[in-house]
């Protein structure tokens, strides 16, 4: 058993000492994803705050025994992140390593954009990529989340996070293809 599922009951029952400990234990993990889904420091600590003040006004429909704290957490942060930037029409992203290992051109299209220089086109372009292919892209190349996970976290089948993690690098490459001549011009 974790140390997260340890406090759990306690936090349950809506002590104080246990959403502490609680947000000591994921804190770091939710800021990540959650700075690297909008590409901002002050926005991903905004929602961070938000994430565990939502956790705590819901969680009496916290339910053990479908998932263990830390993946609930994590579905309140994204589907969270998700809800503002969908009211913000925004999303800068942070490239990083969005493609796998599998497809070498798309490893050749990453090392082109991780440049520092070449970090703000990178965002851009990820920003371009449709939200629904972006956030799965984020899950599975930055956060180095299972198709299951991510499936679970966002309410889809497998079959469709892996078809919309494969058609959002296809757009990826084709956006940076386009950026590629648009620059050689």
């Amino acid at each position: 058993m974790s140390r997260t599922e340890n406090y759990a009951r306690d936090f349950l029952a809506g002590k104080q000492a246990a959403l502490k400990a609680l947000y000591a234990d994921t804190s770091a993990m939710l800021y990540r994803v959650v700075f690297r889904m909008t590409g901002s420091r002050e926005d991903a600590e905004d929602i961070l705050h938000d994430v565990y003040i939502r956790a705590y006004e819901k969680r009496k429909s916290y339910r053990p025994e479908l998932s263990g704290l830390r993946t609930w957490l994590y579905r309140i942060a994204v589907n969270h992140t998700l809800n503002v930037l969908k009211r913000r029409k925004w999303l800068g992203g942070h490239l990083g390593r969005i493609f796998g290992a599998a497809d070498e051109r798309a490893r050749d299209v990453l090392e082109d954009c991780a440049d520092a220089e070449e970090n703000q086109t990178a965002q851009r372009l990820l920003a371009a990529v449709p939200e629904n292919f972006r956030i799965c892209l984020v899950l599975r190349e930055l956060e180095d989340r299972s198709y299951e996970e991510i499936a679970g976290l966002l309410k889809l089948s497998a079959g469709t996070v892996k078809s919309r993690i494969n058609r959002g690098r296809k757009i990826l490459q084709e956006l940076y293809k386009k950026e590629a001549v648009r620059n050689e011009l």
